[in-house]
């Protein structure tokens, strides 16, 4: 069954890199990326391996850069937009099977430097080389949105073109709301699996991967760190160390039922817990020479370790901390610390039937084993160590 589902997998991507050759993507990127995103979720959990999901992510994020593109483009008042079709495009073609018929395609080949490894990631790949090409013909522009001044947008900047489409949302006027909820919600999952992605992506592909978020995560890819990423770092660094755990409203309490109640509640320990450890994180980018036994650490794996105790084992909240899960447990020392995190992988392993909490107990093994030379434990330095991250599902 394994077998043909991943066959099928494969054919439908492939599927998808016929339509895009020889179809307008105008008017159908809504699919597309909610198809690109649901299969980077089943490529995360059955673990392929790093290249793979970071090629899936590639194409994601080529996918978004058309949408939002295409989406300001609207809302200034151009209906249509502009994307050009690939059989457009001014490329040597060739032939090629699609929808049963011999039809003219480019061959636009594999992305420079990738040493393919399964048919799921050369299906990948040419889908990011595709989406890539296509986002490479969209000239920047500048466009206006109604009440709102001249903002040029690049549409080679993600980070750009979604701050634009989250504040979109915010106008007073109702009729200049432009993002749906199903589109808000492309949004936030891409922004989600983008931002966990980038602690354990394949390195050698960060040269086509864009940067659209000040991410922890990613800013941990160019250490040492310049002085302006180090100012960056220290800025995420000091909001997470003043972050205060949320409230629920008095109104949650007196107009919710007990189990909504709960859900919220643990929804605010679960915060407080990755603030926890991207505040970890980003000490260990700003001060490589700091011992991780240091109390600043420890204070703040008891703090995390407290709020853990206060989600329940059915919390589907525990889904999204694998981050989390991983940098505080290469930093806990405490036997109840580390006790507490691997009975409670385990068990949500068991309630949730998924590999995602076996290869942080993995990566905890290595962590807490012996140096080299036999001194001191691993701790935070695991952190960067790409073999022990290459086998995290996170």
């Amino acid at each position: 069954m394994k077998k043909l589902s991943t066959q099928k997998f494969i054919e439908s991507a492939r599927q998808l890199n016929s339509y895009i050759s020889t179809h307008d993507i105008t008017g159908n990127s809504d699919w597309i990326i909610i198809y690109l995103l649901v299969a980077y979720l089943k490529l995360r959990f059955i673990h392929e391996g790093q290249r793979t999901e970071t090629l899936s992510m590639i194409t994601i994020i080529e996918a978004m850069k058309i949408w939002l593109t295409n989406k300001r483009k609207r809302s200034a008042g151009d209906e249509r937009g502009s994307v050009p079709k690939i059989t457009e495009l001014d490329i040597e073609p060739i032939y090629d099977e699609v929808d049963g018929k011999s039809t003219k395609i480019p061959d636009l080949g594999l992305p420079e430097g990738i040493d393919i490894e399964s048919d799921t990631a050369t299906a990948f790949s040419r889908l990011a080389k595709r989406f890539k090409l296509i986002t490479s013909h969209c000239a920047p522009s500048s466009t206006v949105v109604p009440n709102q001044a001249l903002v040029p947008v690049d549409p080679s900047s993600v980070e750009t073109e979604m701050y634009l489409a989250f504040n979109e949302g915010n106008d007073k006027d109702m009729g200049n709301k432009v993002l749906l909820p199903y589109e808000r919600t492309m949004i936030e999952s891409f922004v989600f699996n983008y931002s966990s992605l980038m602690f354990s992506c394949d390195k050698s592909l960060i040269p086509q991967m864009t940067s659209p978020f000040a991410k922890v995560c990613w800013l941990g890819h160019f250490y040492p760190l310049s002085e302006e990423h180090k100012k960056m770092v220290s800025k995420i660094r000091s909001i997470v160390n003043f972050y205060t755990r949320p409230i629920l409203p008095i109104d949650v309490h007196t107009n919710e039922p007990e189990n909504v109640q709960k859900k919220l509640l643990e929804s605010c320990y679960a915060a407080d817990f990755v603030s926890k450890a991207v505040f970890i994180y980003s000490t260990k980018l700003l001060y490589p020479d700091m011992e991780y036994e240091d109390d600043v650490i420890q204070t703040a794996v008891e703090q995390a370790y407290e709020d853990l105790l206060n989600i329940s084992i059915q919390s589907q909240i525990h889904m999204i901390l694998g981050f989390a899960f991983t940098v505080i447990g290469s930093v806990a020392v405490q036997k109840k610390h580390r006790e507490y995190l691997v009975w409670k992988l385990k068990r949500l392993a068991t309630v949730f039937c998924v590999s995602t909490f076996g290869t942080i107990i993995h990566f905890y093994e290595i962590a807490w084993s012996k140096r080299a030379d036999g001194t001191r434990e691993r701790g935070w330095d695991t952190l960067d160590d790409a073999e022990a991250i290459k086998n995290l599902v996170i």
